[in-house]
C-alpha cells in the first residue's frame, strides 16, 4: 500500500499518489475508495421564456466518464441533451457520470426558472413567515356558510380499518377560521361512516353486486372508504349536497369513484347518492399489466357567474401488481374537470366532461365492468381521450391511455407524466379578474412514494374562463412542501375559498414546509406590473365607466333613482363600498349579516373594526355570463358582498336610500324555485341580476 506522511507537503508528493491509485489498485482488490471524486457541474443556464427554442445543455467534468441527463421536474421535455421547453415554472435537472479511470462516478444538479407573458406581468411575494393552523385531515379543509349565517369548516377521514373513531365527516363551527374558539360540531358531523359508505352507498352496492367481486382482505374489508370532499347549500330547500371522494378496495384492482350526498337535516344524516364519474375503462383484472383505476380526490368550485359547478379530479394509471414504476402512488397523475348547471343540483346525467378542447362527453361511470372482457360494455377507445388539462403545453394533456388491454406494453408506463394541475384547488381572483389553480406540482420522477421529493417552490396558473381550461404559468414563491391538501382563503372574510382578492392565505395540511405544523398557511400577495392591463371589474351597460365613479343601480338602464359612488377598497383592488351621501352600504354584524335574506342598511364606515368586520361594507361585482336558457344583457352584473357571500337583491326598478327595505342580500342563484318543495322564502333570480347607468 502506499502512504504520505501528513507532515510531507508540495504538488510532487500529491501527484504521485495519484499516479500510484490505478498501479495499486491493479494489484489490490477493494480499493475503490482511493479513487478521486469527479468535479461534475452544470454549465450555467439562465432564465428562459416559454415559446423560447429548444436548449441544449452540457455539464463539465474533470472526469472522461460519460454523462447523461435526466429531467427531473418541471415544465420540459428531455430528449439526450435536448431540452423543449412546455410551459412556465421551474425546471429541474439531473447530471450522471459513469465512473472513469481514477475518477468515482458523480451527479449534480440544477434548475432554471421559465416565464410566460403572464407571470412576466405580475409577482407573488410570501408576507411573513409560515403561521401553524391547527384544524387538518386527510382532505382540504372546505369552508361554506349556511342559510342561517352559521360558518362551517367541513374536512374527512377515512383509514383503511374498522375502527369506527378513524372514519368521520367533520364540521367545524365558529366564526370563521381564524376563531380561537372555532369547535367541532358534534350536531352537524358524521362519526363512523362505514356504514354509510358501505351498504348505504349505491357506489358499494353496485361494485359488489358483480359476481366474484368482494371487498378486500385485512385492513381493506370494509370494501369503500368515503369522504365529503365540499359542501353547497341548495338555495331552495337549504339541503347541504356534499361531493364524495370514494376508495374502494375490493378483490380486484382498487377502484376511485366520485359520488354525492345529501343532507335534508344540516349534516345529522347523509344520503349517499348515485356515482358522477369514475374511470371510463371499467375496472381492472389482476392479468392486466397496468389499468386507470378511476377519478377521485375531487375539488367542487362553485361557478355561479357561469351558473356551473365544476369538479377537478385526478386519475391515476398504475400497476395493477403495485404503483407505478418505483415511482411510488402519483408516478402517472392525470387532471380533469367536468361541469354541471348548478340548477341540476348535481344529479349525475347532468355532468358533462372537459374533452377535445369542449364539453361533450358525459364522464364513464361503468366501472363494474373488466375492460379486457369482450362483453364489457365500456373501454372503447375513446372514452377518455382527449380529456386531460394541464397548463401550457404541459405535455399530459396529449397522453392517451393505450386501450385495449391487449394493446398494452409495459414501456407505455414510462410515457406517461404527471399533469402540472394535479390535485388543484381552484379559486376566483377578482383583483386579477382570473381564476388561480394552486396545485401540487411536485418533482416526481424519483419518487419512491407518496411524500417523497417535495417541490421546492408554490406555483400558481391561472386562466381567464373556466369554459376554455386555457391555463398558464402566473408565478411562485420559495416554499417546500409534499402536500395533497391545499387550499385558499380570502383574509378579509376568513370563511371563503371561492373568492380571494390581491392578498390570500394559502393553506397546506400534511407536509407541509415546517415540519412543526401538521398544518399552517402563509400569507401571499400578488401584484401586476405598471405595464399590465387592469381588470374591468364593472361597467355600465354601455360599457362606460364614470369618471366620478357615480351610478345608478337597477333591473335595466335607469334614468331616476338614486345616486351610488363606487369607490375602491384602498390596497385591496377588485373591492369596492358603495356610497351614497357619505354613508356606506353594508350588513349587520355575526350571523345576522351572513345569513339569507340580510337586511341592508347605510351607516358611517367602519374604520376603528377589524379587518373581517370592515368586509361588511365591501362587495364586488360578479359579471353574469350565463342564465341557462335566459338572455345576458350585456354588462349585467350580481354585486356581492364581501362578508356574506350573498346577492345584493332587491325587487324595484332600481336601489333607493329611502327604500332600503326593500333591498337583502340572497344566496346566488341563476333559476327561480319551484312553487313547492322549498323550505325558504325564495327570492326571484332576476331581483338580483343588476345593471349600471354612469351619471
Amino acid at each position: 500500500m502506499f502512504f504520505v506522511n501528513r507532515s510531507q507537503s508540495g504538488l510532487r508528493k500529491r501527484r504521485l499518489l495519484i499516479l500510484a491509485v490505478p498501479i495499486v489498485c491493479a494489484a489490490l482488490s477493494g480499493c475503490r475508495h482511493l479513487l478521486l471524486p469527479a468535479r461534475l457541474s452544470f454549465t450555467p443556464i439562465p432564465t428562459h421564456a416559454f415559446g423560447d427554442a429548444p436548449i441544449h445543455i452540457s455539464a463539465t467534468s474533470n472526469s472522461n466518464g460519460a454523462i447523461t441527463y435526466k429531467l427531473l421536474g418541471g415544465p420540459a421535455t428531455l430528449s439526450g441533451d435536448t431540452l423543449t421547453l412546455t410551459g412556465g415554472g421551474r425546471v429541474r435537472l439531473l447530471a450522471s457520470q459513469a465512473a472513469a479511470g481514477v475518477h468515482n462516478a458523480a451527479t449534480t444538479q440544477t434548475s432554471f426558472a421559465v416565464t410566460t407573458a403572464t407571470s412576466r406581468s405580475m409577482k407573488f411575494t410570501q408576507v411573513g413567515a409560515a403561521v401553524s393552523s391547527k384544524i387538518q385531515s386527510d382532505t382540504p379543509n372546505f369552508l361554506f356558510i349556511d342559510s342561517n349565517g352559521q360558518f362551517f369548516l367541513q374536512n374527512a377521514d377515512s383509514d383503511y380499518d374498522q375502527k369506527p373513531e378513524n372514519h368521520v365527516w367533520n364540521f367545524y363551527t365558529g366564526r370563521n377560521v381564524h376563531d380561537p374558539d372555532l369547535k367541532l360540531s358534534k350536531e352537524h358531523s358524521q362519526f363512523d361512516t362505514q356504514k354509510l359508505c358501505t351498504v348505504g352507498s349505491p357506489v358499494y352496492r353496485k361494485l359488489y353486486s358483480v359476481p366474484g367481486v368482494k371487498p378486500g382482505a385485512r385492513a381493506f374489508t370494509d370494501g369503500n372508504f368515503c369522504d365529503a370532499v365540499g359542501v353547497w347549500v341548495d338555495p331552495d330547500t337549504g339541503d347541504w349536497y356534499a361531493v364524495v371522494h370514494n376508495e374502494l378496495y375490493p378483490s380486484i384492482p382498487r377502484i376511485d369513484v366520485i359520488s354525492y350526498a345529501i343532507s335534508k337535516d344540516h349534516g345529522k344524516t347523509w344520503e349517499l347518492k348515485e356515482p358522477i364519474a369514475t374511470s371510463p375503462y371499467g375496472a381492472a383484472n389482476t392479468k392486466d399489466f397496468y389499468y386507470d383505476y378511476g377519478e377521485g380526490d375531487a375539488r367542487l368550485v362553485v361557478d355561479t357567474g357561469s351558473g356551473y359547478f365544476y369538479l377537478f379530479y385526478n386519475s391515476r394509471i398504475t400497476k395493477t401488481a403495485g404503483y407505478g414504476t418505483g415511482k411510488g402512488f402519483s408516478a402517472h397523475e392525470w387532471e380533469h374537470v367536468s361541469r354541471a348547471p348548478i340548477y341540476k343540483k348535481m344529479a349525475p346525467d347532468s355532468w358533462e366532461k372537459y374533452y377535445n378542447g369542449g364539453w361533450s362527453q358525459t364522464p364513464g361511470i361503468d366501472w363494474a365492468c373488466d375492460p379486457s372482457h369482450s362483453s364489457c360494455p365500456e373501454g372503447g377507445p375513446a372514452s377518455a381521450l382527449g380529456s386531460n388539462i394541464g397548463a401550457d403545453n404541459d405535455p399530459s394533456i396529449q397522453e392517451r391511455f393505450v386501450q385495449p388491454v391487449a394493446r398494452q406494453k409495459a414501456s407505455d408506463l414510462a410515457g406517461y407524466t404527471n399533469s402540472n394541475l394535479h390535485t388543484a384547488s381552484i379559486s376566483w381572483n377578482v383583483a386579477l379578474g382570473k381564476y388561480i389553480a394552486f396545485a401540487e406540482d411536485r418533482d416526481l420522477s424519483l419518487k419512491s412514494s407518496d411524500y417523497d421529493n417535495p417541490t421546492e417552490e408554490m406555483s400558481f396558473y391561472v386562466t381567464d374562463d373556466l369554459n376554455t381550461q386555457k391555463w398558464t404559468y402566473a408565478g411562485s414563491i420559495a416554499y417546500k412542501s409534499a402536500s395533497w391538501y391545499r387550499w385558499l382563503v380570502d383574509p378579509g372574510n376568513l370563511t371563503s375559498s371561492n373568492t380571494i382578492g390581491s392578498s390570500f392565505l394559502a393553506y397546506c395540511s400534511v407536509d407541509c414546509s415546517d415540519p412543526k405544523n401538521d398544518s399552517e398557511y402563509v400569507k401571499i400577495a400578488v401584484s401586476m406590473s405598471s405595464n399590465a392591463a387592469r381588470p374591468v371589474w364593472f361597467s355600465d351597460l354601455h360599457g362606460a365607466t364614470s369618471p366620478g365613479m357615480a351610478y345608478r343601480i337597477g333591473h335595466a338602464a335607469s334614468s331616476s333613482g338614486d345616486t351610488w359612488n363606487i369607490v375602491p377598497v384602498p390596497a385591496d383592488p377588485g373591492f369596492f363600498t358603495l356610497q351614497h351621501e357619505g354613508k356606506y352600504l353594508g350588513t349587520a354584524a355575526g350571523d345576522a349579516g351572513r345569513s339569507w335574506g340580510a337586511a341592508v342598511s347605510l351607516g358611517e364606515p367602519f374604520t376603528v373594526l377589524s379587518g373581517v368586520e370592515r368586509s361588511r361594507q365591501q362587495w364586488y361585482f360578479e359579471k353574469i355570463r350565463d342564465l341557462h336558457g335566459r338572455t345576458v344583457t350585456s354588462n349585467q352584473y350580481r354585486i356581492v358582498n364581501r362578508y356574506s357571500g350573498l346577492a345584493l337583491s332587491f325587487s324595484g326598478s332600481s336601489l333607493n336610500a329611502n327604500d332600503l327595505a326593500a333591498a337583502v342580500t340572497v344566496p346566488i342563484r341563476d333559476w327561480d324555485a319551484a312553487a313547492t318543495g322549498t323550505h325558504f322564502k325564495v327570492w326571484k333570480a332576476a331581483e338580483q341580476e343588476l345593471s349600471l347607468t354612469a351619471r
